[in-house]
């Protein structure tokens, strides 16, 4: 049975394409992704009594890419629906110290715990200009 844990921070640089039509805009944005990635994850063997643990931080790259809607509501108001899709690729450690509870090390026994970094998000929201 395995088990993990991971903990994301991510900043995105985006630009974006549209068109505007009346009180309507329609775009695109598309940019670059940083993330900051913590792995942990345990691993104990159902067969016999055997555990193994792994950790891993990466900073990764990757991208951004969505698209979204905005109406002006007033001179002041807007209301605006997004969504937002970011991948930075994937995050693998490979361990070697799995044991026996007993103490009994299994150094030829390796196995990999992986994590695929990526993200969708839908959001709505109201906006006042000053």
């Amino acid at each position: 049975m395995a088990r993990g844990a991971w903990d994301v921070q991510a900043a995105a640089v985006r630009g974006r394409w549209g068109i505007a039509r009346g009180d309507w805009l329609w775009y695109g944005t598309a940019g670059l992704a940083v993330t900051n990635v913590r792995l942990a994850a345990d691993f104990t063997d159902t067969v016999g009594p055997s555990q193994a643990s792994v950790a891993a931080r990466r900073w990764r790259l990757g991208w951004t890419l969505g698209a979204a809607v905005e109406r002006r509501l007033g001179r002041a108001w807007s209301w605006r629906a997004q969504w937002l899709h970011a991948a930075c690729g994937t995050v693998r450690r490979t361990s070697n110290n799995l044991i026996e509870v007993g103490g009994a090390a299994f150094p030829n026994s390796p196995w990999t715990a992986s994590a695929r970094v990526r993200a969708d998000r839908l959001s709505m929201g109201l906006m006042r200009r000053w």
